[in-house]
């Protein structure tokens, strides 16, 4: 059956939608999520600038070793989204996985925060022992 001109739901305003998303966003519930979710978005953001630095400095990569070692990470992020999630999700239920991905994320942005906070201390001690020599 097509549906006439008519019937079909008209677009809601920008306003309209914005609003929606804020009362979403101000559910108690969603606070944790929101809050890991912005954690983590931080330490990913840390970890792409970080890595090709120490990929490049520490590790002396050249240019093209860097590009595929960079290249290949991405891609394999990719790769298991799109084949490996739906057999998990299929054999442990989205609410077990979504539960796991929260605990996943907050550990791992625990760990960044640890390296970041060691690599700092360890430049700072470097540069304090230069400094006295």
């Amino acid at each position: 059956e097509k549906r006439s001109a008519d019937s079909s739901p008209s677009p809601k305003s920008f306003v309209s939608q914005l609003q929606n998303s804020v009362s979403i966003a101000l559910r108690a519930n969603l606070w944790p999520l929101l809050l890991v979710k912005i954690i983590t978005g931080i330490a990913s953001s840390i970890h792409s600038t970080a890595l090709p630095l120490i990929l490049s400095q520490q590790l002396n990569f050249d240019p093209s070793q860097l590009g595929i070692g960079m290249s290949i990470a991405s891609f394999s992020v990719a790769a298991f989204g799109a084949v490996g999630v739906s057999p998990l999700v299929s054999t442990f239920g989205v609410q077990w996985l979504a539960r796991v991905g929260l605990v996943f994320r907050g550990v791992s942005s625990v760990i960044a925060a640890i390296v970041i906070t060691a690599a700092a201390a360890a430049a700072a001690l470097s540069t304090a022992t230069v400094a006295s020599t």
